[in-house]
């Protein structure tokens, strides 16, 4: 494990390992099916980001849109659910806007993004932090589709823990 102090309020940890991610394993088991399917890891990457960030700009693809007008309805909601000193912990970097919204309705003393791409990780999480200081981030390079430990504690008694994936 590396870790690296990007910010005041920015800390990096990259769990990935040296190992492949994208076994021919992997491939395999989606195509000896009836039923074709190929995990989108294999689109984790940077160019993998950028692409889907487009796909969700189009018209056509309405599902970012109904989050986002959901996000904005419950905000209140949300923030009523989740105590002071939350822990937010998103699974996948979604799109920057959603991020936004969530970490500005819910306040957590602690964000957590989780990707397995370091690149499409580190470029919104570092504007986030100077956007968004506090809270204090952690950003894990990891590949959360397998169990993974996190590489500091969290004291359970202290924190409200709200996974999301956006």
């Amino acid at each position: 494990m590396n870790k690296e102090l990007i910010g005041p309020n920015l800390s990096f940890f990259d769990l990935s390992s040296r190992e492949s991610l994208f076994l021919p394993e992997d491939v395999l088991e989606g195509l000896l099916v009836n039923e074709k399917w190929l995990s989108s890891k294999f689109f984790y990457d940077q160019n993998g980001s950028d692409l889907f960030q487009k796909i969700t700009e189009l018209p056509e693809y309405c599902l970012t849109k109904a989050e986002i007008e959901i996000l904005d309805d419950n905000r209140d909601g949300i923030s009523e659910l989740i105590e002071e000193d939350s822990a937010l912990i998103e699974f996948g970097r979604g799109p920057p806007l959603k991020s936004r919204m969530l970490l500005r309705a819910i306040n957590p003393s602690i964000y957590m993004p989780l990707d397995i791409s370091k690149e499409s990780l580190l470029g919104p999480t570092k504007r986030l932090a100077i956007e968004l200081f506090p809270p204090e981030i952690k950003a894990i390079c990891v590949d959360y589709t397998a169990a993974f430990q996190l590489p500091f504690t969290l004291e359970k008694n202290a924190w409200d823990v709200f996974l999301v994936r956006v």
